[in-house]
């Protein structure tokens, strides 16, 4: 019964974006997202499967595939993920 009582709704960075500020910043949003979907395919072009630039594509991916993230949890991830040990 208190399942009934509580909800929660998972917002995504689309979502997010059309709530606080309309149209254009799904659009921004979506070019964000495909430049940073572009650079990873750019980085992973003929890498062999086993090298850095493939796994740095690879675990890059796996976070951007979290449809619920918002912006600063996607922003902190990629840049613990990508910065250098």
């Amino acid at each position: 019964m208190e399942s009934i009582a509580k909800t929660t709704i998972g917002w995504g960075l689309v979502s997010e974006a059309y709530a606080n500020f309309g149209y254009w910043a799904v659009i921004v949003v979506g070019a964000l997202f495909g430049a940073i979907c572009g650079a990873l395919m750019r980085l992973s072009i003929g890498a062999p499967p086993n090298s850095l630039p493939m796994f740095t594509t690879i675990a890059a991916t796996l976070v951007l595939l979290n449809v619920e993230a918002d912006l600063s949890y996607l922003l902190t991830t990629l840049a613990q993920l990508l910065r250098p040990s």
